[in-house]
């Protein structure tokens, strides 16, 4: 148990979702319900995705005993937008895998569940979503939001969905994003008997240490 010091709250991810989801319909004056679109009748609906079945091949002799030469798996990414007006959006993308060899790499996810209020010259987003901030095509350094999810890729480009309250404000010198992040998502890592290990021991996510006692929160 974390320990919190006397007289602070400690919120839970939930709750701060909740409470800037809250300041949103303040700050907009006005839901999509009051211009007579409620949440089920969107002005703009748009599904998209993709599904797919892989087979990889190791024709070499593998260095564990216990790694096979064949690995077969099926993943989906639905993605299904919603928009109300010119104001309102919001996007959904989970994301789910089965492996046949990896128990990891078996793992579902939210990549995104954004909701989105597009002011004049800003734009305010609550729930689960990812950003990309690559500007090389091969190491993406600068991206520090999400985690990246090793069990899905590699070259760790893929990334796991992060729980996010984000506002965007545009001016002619640029744009100014604010962040609040509650949360803190585990790097995902293969089993030992998956060919593509990349450590000689294995890693699980009971290992990981916090500098902070809050831990994830």
């Amino acid at each position: 148990m974390p320990r919190l010091r006397s007289g602070r709250t400690r919120r839970s991810g939930t709750a701060w979702l909740l409470a800037a989801l809250a300041a949103f319909d303040v700050a907009g004056g006005a839901t999509a319900a009051d211009d007579g679109h409620g949440l089920f009748s969107p002005d703009r609906a748009k599904l998209g995705g993709y599904a797919e079945s892989e087979i990889r091949l190791f024709p070499e002799t593998p260095i564990d005993p216990r790694q096979e030469t064949v690995d077969g798996s099926f993943a989906a990414k639905p993605e299904l937008y919603l928009e109300w007006g010119r104001d309102y959006s919001l996007n959904i993308v989970p994301f789910g895998r089965y492996d046949a060899q990896d128990a990891n790499r078996t793992h579902a996810d939210l990549r995104e569940f954004i909701f989105t209020r597009h002011g004049s010259d800003w734009d305010g987003r609550i729930g689960v979503s990812k950003v990309f901030w690559g500007v090389t095509e091969g190491r993406h350094v600068v991206d520090i939001i999400n985690q990246t999810d090793l069990v899905e890729d590699p070259d760790m480009r893929e990334k796991l969905g992060q729980p996010m309250v984000n506002v965007a404000f545009y001016r002619d010198w640029g744009t100014l994003s604010l962040f609040v992040l509650p949360g803190f998502r585990e790097r995902t890592f293969p089993v030992r008997d998956s060919r593509l290990h990349t450590f000689p021991a294995p890693v699980t996510n009971r290992d990981a240490i916090y500098e902070s006692g809050m831990g994830q929160a």
